[in-house]
Parts: C-alpha cells; structure tokens; sequence
C-alpha cells in the first residue's frame, strides 16, 4: 500500500472517514476523507497547519462542512 503513509479508520459526526496520506508528513500536514454518501466522498488536507496537531484541524474542518451540508437539507 503505502510504505510511509498511513490509513486509519475514524468518523467525523457520525460518518465514517479515514485519515490517510501516501506519504507520513504529521503533525504539520493531514489529510481526511470523509464518506457522506455510498457513492460520495470528500477530503480535506491541511497543510502546514498552525494549530500543533494538523489532524484535529482537518477533522474540525470536516465536521464544519458535514454541518453545512446537513444546513443546507
């Protein structure tokens, strides 16, 4: 699969997602995809984040626009 990267299994508001990447290049950079439907997905990447912990600011981004996608139902 990925040799450096990383595949790991979470949820963002009760969807599921994975926090994956080809290449390990955290705490400064994550990336999240997030299933939102059986044939629909999106992912978020955060990149030279500010915050310590550039997953936690991708998971928070990926609840923000799961929020805005259910306000807009």
């Amino acid at each position: 699969m990925w040799p450096d990267g990383y595949f790991e299994p979470t949820d963002i508001v009760g969807y599921p997602a994975v926090f994956n990447s080809p290449k390990n290049e955290r705490p400064k950079n994550c990336g999240i995809s997030v299933g939102v439907t059986d044939e629909l997905m999106f992912t978020v990447f955060t990149i030279e984040a500010h915050e310590q912990d550039a997953c936690k600011a991708a998971k928070n981004v990926a609840a923000a626009v799961i929020e805005t996608i259910k306000a807009g139902q």
